[in-house]
C-alpha cells in the first residue's frame, strides 16, 4: 500500500476526488487557507497499491492547473509616518521555483523580462525594480549561475538606476512635497 500526498489549489480538489473515487481510489481532503497570496490549498492524501500510483498521479496532473495570481495593487491603509513599498510577486523565488516549477533560467529569464521592460517603463515615471529572493531557494548551486547572469544583466544599466534600499527610498519620498506620494 502507498499513500500519495498532493497539494493543490481549492478549485481543483472537487474534480480530482471525483476521478479518483471513479477510480475505486480512497482520498481524505484537507483544506487549508493563509501563507502566500492568502489562498485556500487542500492537501489529497490518496491510499492506493504500488500499481496504481502512476494512475494516481496521471489524475491530478491532469486535473491541476497553473495559476497567474494577481493582488490588488492598491497600497494598504498605513498611519500617518508610514510608507507602503510594493512587494514583487510575480518576481518571487519561492512561488515561480517550488510551486509554478520554473527553472533556475527561466527564472532569471523573468528577472530580465521585468527589469528591461520596467527600465523602459521608467523613463515616464519612476519605478521600483524589486526581486523577492530567498537563500534557501535560489541559492541552490543549480540555479546561482543564471541567477549571476541576471544580475550582471541588471548591473550593466547601472549608470541609468538607483541601487538603494526601501528605507533610503523612504527618507527620499519624505523630502518630496506632500501629496506627491499617495497618502503623504
Amino acid at each position: 500500500m502507498k499513500m500519495v500526498v498532493a497539494i493543490m489549489h481549492g478549485d481543483d480538489a472537487g474534480t480530482s476526488i471525483e476521478a479518483l473515487a471513479d477510480k475505486g481510489i480512497p482520498t481524505t481532503r484537507l483544506d487549508s487557507r493563509g501563507g502566500f497570496l492568502q489562498k485556500g490549498n487542500t492537501t489529497l492524501l490518496c491510499g492506493c497499491s504500488e500499481e496504481q500510483v502512476e494512475g494516481v498521479m496521471e489524475i491530478l496532473r491532469n486535473r491541476s492547473k497553473s495559476r497567474t495570481e494577481f493582488l490588488n495593487p492598491l497600497p494598504p491603509v498605513v498611519e500617518p509616518g508610514e510608507m507602503f513599498v510594493p512587494y514583487p510577486v510575480e518576481v518571487n523565488d519561492l512561488p515561480a521555483l517550488v510551486f509554478r516549477r520554473h527553472t533556475g533560467r527561466q527564472f532569471a529569464e523573468m528577472i530580465v523580462d521585468q527589469f528591461d521592460e520596467m527600465l523602459d517603463q521608467s523613463r515616464k515615471y519612476p519605478l521600483v525594480f524589486a526581486v523577492a529572493l530567498h537563500p534557501f531557494v535560489i541559492g541552490q548551486p543549480h540555479r546561482l549561475r543564471a541567477f549571476r547572469d541576471a544580475v550582471r544583466h541588471i548591473m550593466a544599466q547601472r549608470d541609468a538606476l538607483w541601487i538603494t534600499t526601501p528605507g533610503e527610498i523612504a527618507r527620499y519620498c519624505e523630502t518630496l512635497p506632500k501629496g506627491t506620494v499617495p497618502g503623504s
